[in-house]
């Protein structure tokens, strides 16, 4: 996606931008928001890290998104809104800009389940993980079940298939 600098609705969801545009006037948010999501933010993370301010808005859908998010902008000033955000608590949250509306995760993760949250989405294999943490297996397994329990995840599968796209890592 071709992104245009003054654009405040960046989003892959085409239906979200779409969204987005109808329900905001562009006078209204922009110069002041952006407005993206995950896949966006994945797609195109290196723009990302250098536009990113702290009237950034990213649409997340569940704990995993996020987290995953959280992770891969670290000491960026983000602001997380539902996917699922109805109009109303929208535009509350644009006039007001009420904590209550924000997205807020069911768990937070452990400074070491982001430690290896970040290995696992730069795609470092198990064993090198252990190693550049230096933990043993054992723990470096009960913080992935952590992280997967905590994203709501069914099985350390899909911790890897929505990362990397990959189904066995």
């Amino acid at each position: 996606m071709d992104v245009k600098r003054n654009e405040p609705f960046i989003c892959s969801d085409i239906f979200l931008m779409q969204g987005l545009k109808a329900l905001l006037p562009k006078d209204l948010v922009a110069g002041e928001f952006y407005f993206t999501d995950k896949d966006y933010l994945q797609q195109n993370i290196d723009f990302c890290r250098q536009e990113i301010t702290e009237k950034t808005v990213v649409f997340v859908e569940d704990d995993f998104e996020y987290h995953y998010v959280n992770c891969l902008l670290a000491h960026q000033k983000i602001i997380f809104l539902p996917k699922r955000i109805s109009s109303k608590d929208l535009y509350t949250w644009l006039l007001v800009q009420d904590d209550r509306i924000k997205y807020n995760p069911r768990h937070r993760l452990t400074g070491r389940e982001r430690q290896i949250l970040l290995c696992v989405i730069g795609g470092i294999e198990s064993a090198k993980i252990m190693r550049s943490l230096g933990i043993n297996e054992k723990t470096f397994y009960t913080h992935r079940a952590a992280l997967v329990k905590k994203m709501n995840l069914k099985n350390r599968h899909l911790l890897y298939k929505n990362i990397t796209g990959e189904t066995w890592y």
